[in-house]
C-alpha cells in the first residue's frame, strides 16, 4: 500500500490515539463526582452490564470498557480506561451473579453443532486454497 493510501486510514487512528492519552491526563479524581466535576460532565449509571452484550447504553459498543467492569473491583474507581468511543471512568457498585442453568445439555448440543459446521467450512477453505484434486470417487471405479 502507498503511503498516499495508507495516511486516510492511519491519520484518524493516531488522532484518536493522542486525544485519548490528553483526555486520560485530565481524568484525575478521587471519585466520579469529582471527574466529572473537573470536566464539566455529569455522571452517568449503565444497568445490565454484561459480556453477552458489550454495548453500553448512550455510547454503543464498548467491548474493552465492559470488559473491565467485568474484572473490576467493587467500589474501586477506574481511571483513564481507553474505549472505542472514548475514555472512561467507572467504578462497579453491584455485582449480580448469573443464574445457574439446570441442565447445560442445550448450549452443548448448540456449540457441537456449530464446531460441525465450522469443520465443514474449515475443509472447504483448505480444499480451496490447496493446489490438490480429489480423485478418491475414480479409485473404486473399474475402466
Amino acid at each position: 500500500m502507498s503511503v498516499e493510501k495508507a495516511i486516510s486510514r492511519v491519520r484518524p487512528i493516531l488522532l484518536n490515539e493522542k486525544k485519548a492519552v490528553l483526555i486520560a491526563d485530565k481524568l484525575k479524581g478521587s471519585s466520579l463526582q469529582e471527574i466529572a466535576k473537573a470536566n464539566n460532565t455529569t455522571v452517568r449509571s449503565a444497568n445490565n452490564v454484561n459480556l453477552k452484550n458489550t454495548s453500553l447504553s448512550g455510547v454503543g459498543a464498548e467491548p474493552k470498557v465492559v470488559g473491565a467492569m467485568y474484572s473490576a473491583e467493587l467500589e474501586k474507581v477506574y481511571n483513564s480506561l481507553v474505549g472505542n468511543r472514548g475514555v472512561f471512568s467507572f467504578v462497579l457498585n453491584k455485582r449480580e451473579l448469573p443464574t445457574a442453568l439446570p441442565n447445560y445439555e442445550v448450549n452443548r448440543k448448540r456449540i457441537s453443532s456449530a464446531r460441525k459446521g465450522m469443520t465443514s467450512k474449515i475443509y472447504e477453505a483448505i480444499k480451496k486454497a490447496s493446489d490438490v484434486e480429489d480423485n478418491r470417487a475414480n479409485m473404486y471405479v473399474s475402466n
